[in-house]
């Protein structure tokens, strides 16, 4: 059957010369691979700009339940992105989330408060009058919650240490590959009590930091979530903030 539904762009890979598969977060069917056919032709090739990281459309397709693949037959932008594609950091913050997002949602059920705060947090993203500083980290510990693996925010004097696969704090620093150093543990503590994402920046003033805080809450979903695997763009979006 023909439906309509808000889709946010995950990840595009070519088919065929002529062909995309797509792989969206639908606000209707949760998430979704698609197949675009004919790029070239009149209809498609000049809306192929809004198949990018956390774009956002309005997507008809041809659907069926139990179809693995379903077949677009139109989109266009839902929101007008302003800033995304234009400006390196939300570019890069834009693409690791979107790989996150696509690595670890299995389920293709509807989830609108999951949608709702995916779209709110890219509107966000694109409206920010400054280069974001610590959105990535905010969005990644909120994430978490809708997977259900958040963690538990225990810290005190005598628990200083985040232990990753715990999943919370620990007495004694037992592993660098498993435990996070006092001050980067005392830095998550404070994360996650913060409810505004434009907040983070009290936290994090330094871009080395902020890299150990993505590269350990990566660590973090690796062993929590199962075939995960490689986040290829978490090594650009390190080298963005490292410039």
């Amino acid at each position: 059957m023909l439906v309509s539904t808000k889709a946010i762009v995950l990840h595009a890979v070519p088919f065929s010369d002529n062909s995309l598969i797509i792989n969206f977060y639908t606000e209707e069917f949760g998430k979704l691979t698609c197949i675009l056919k004919a790029v070239r032709s009149k209809n498609f090739k000049n809306k192929l700009v809004s198949i990018q990281a956390l774009f956002i459309l309005n997507l008809v397709i041809y659907y069926r339940k139990n179809r693995e693949i379903h077949i677009i037959k139109d989109f266009e932008p839902s929101i007008n992105i302003q800033s995304i594609p234009f400006e390196i950091t939300k570019s890069s913050i834009a693409i690791f989330l979107a790989e996150v997002v696509h690595r670890t949602i299995k389920e293709h059920e509807k989830n609108l408060e999951l949608f709702n705060f995916l779209f709110h947090s890219i509107e966000y993203l694109d409206l920010m009058p400054i280069q974001p500083s610590s959105f990535h980290l905010l969005f990644l510990l909120r994430f978490a919650k809708f997977l259900g693996i958040y963690p538990m925010n225990n810290y005190s004097e005598s628990m200083p240490f985040f232990n990753l696969e715990m999943g919370q704090f620990n007495h004694i620093f037992i592993h660098e590959s498993n435990t996070m150093n006092r001050e980067m543990s005392q830095k998550l503590h404070e994360l996650m009590k913060i409810m505004e994402f434009e907040s983070t920046k009290l936290i994090f003033n330094s871009n080395t930091d902020k890299n150990v805080m993505i590269r350990s809450l990566v660590d973090y979903f690796k062993m929590h979530l199962d075939g995960i695997g490689n986040i290829k763009s978490l090594d650009v979006l390190s080298q963005v903030f490292s410039s």
